[in-house]
């Protein structure tokens, strides 16, 4: 059974970045890419997932507030936030929130946070 993957981001650029390394890093698994909070908790609602990626600030719902929607329904789903922020605080809430890691976008440790966990939870 292959694995799947979601990715929610409203910048075309990010998402193709941030599919190009589940592509790369777990072959093989389908991926679904999604612009704003509102789809990602929809299309969680909806799918079985094994790894989600969300960005913070997307039009309609953010990602704080997506997270702390899906964690409602689903405990378990690994979502990790990748968002370019200056506010400090974010990772914090972010975890807070239900996140299970929180990655700084164009951070200097994006790269291999995001392989991490791409190697940790959609590999056998």
């Amino acid at each position: 059974m292959s694995k799947r993957a979601i990715v929610a981001d409203d910048r075309e650029t990010c998402t193709a970045a941030r599919v190009a390394m589940i592509n790369a890093f777990a072959p093989g698994t389908q991926v679904d890419v999604v612009g704003d909070g509102r789809e990602l908790v929809d299309k969680v609602r909806t799918n079985n997932y094994d790894l989600a990626f969300t960005d913070n600030e997307m039009p309609v719902m953010g990602g704080l507030e997506a997270i702390k929607e899906i964690r409602i329904f689903d405990k378990v789903l690994p979502i990790y936030m990748i968002a370019g922020s200056s506010d400090e605080s974010l990772p914090a809430r972010a975890i807070a929130a239900g996140a299970t890691g929180y990655i700084a976008k164009l951070g200097p440790e994006e790269f291999a946070q995001t392989r991490d966990a791409v190697r940790k939870h959609l590999n056998p």
